[in-house]
């Protein structure tokens, strides 16, 4: 009962290699025994992740490993980016670099397969009700949009000014980053 709806848990790569060599003192097994525990607990814990793609000696293989880990969990989203140098850390000394062609290509094929699952993960919320916290208007600026405890961005038509009220909205729209509901 004390545990949060939404734990944000870095993973940067789910290749062991490409974790030792970023120095990150855990395995991809250590993580998804982590994972395993959290939805034990709570089945519907929302997890989000970060993810570096086309690190210092970074293979094809490697990345396979750390696709088929985000298949594995189904994150509710990831935050991934594309290495890149900075000048001062141990990494920017590491060779063989991955190119810039292919940490693109490699971040492109990981966002697009998150996109799926975050996506099917907000389909099976249309119909329900939900708790939201109005943080304001949306960018659209002629709805307001929250969030759920889950951390999903919800928007939503509502004549009030609600900020920082929690409400109940029914999801009537997913996308893959963000909600359209109705304010109840």
């Amino acid at each position: 009962e004390k545990l949060c709806a939404h734990i944000h848990l870095p993973l940067q790569s789910g290749s062991n290699h490409v974790l030792k060599s970023m120095k990150r003192g855990y395995s991809g097994e250590h993580y998804l025994d982590l994972v395993e525990k959290l939805r034990r607990v709570d089945p519907d814990v929302a997890i989000t992740s970060d993810m570096i793609v086309g690190f210092p000696g970074e293979t094809e293989r490697d990345f396979e490993l750390t696709l088929g880990v985000i298949k594995k969990i189904e994150f509710d989203n990831i935050y991934s980016f594309k290495y890149s140098d900075r000048e001062g850390t141990l990494a920017s000394a590491m060779e063989p670099k991955v190119p810039f062609q292919e940490r693109a290509a490699r971040l492109q094929t990981l966002q697009n397969l998150q996109k799926g699952i975050t996506l099917n993960k907000n389909r099976k919320l249309v119909g329900q009700r939900i708790e939201v916290l109005v943080e304001g208007r949306s960018k659209r600026g002629n709805e307001l949009t929250g969030r759920t405890g889950s951390n999903k961005v919800v928007n939503f038509d509502c004549e009030s000014e609600l900020l920082g009220d929690l409400v109940q909205v029914r999801i009537e729209n997913a996308y893959a980053n963000s909600l359209k509901g109705e304010f109840v």
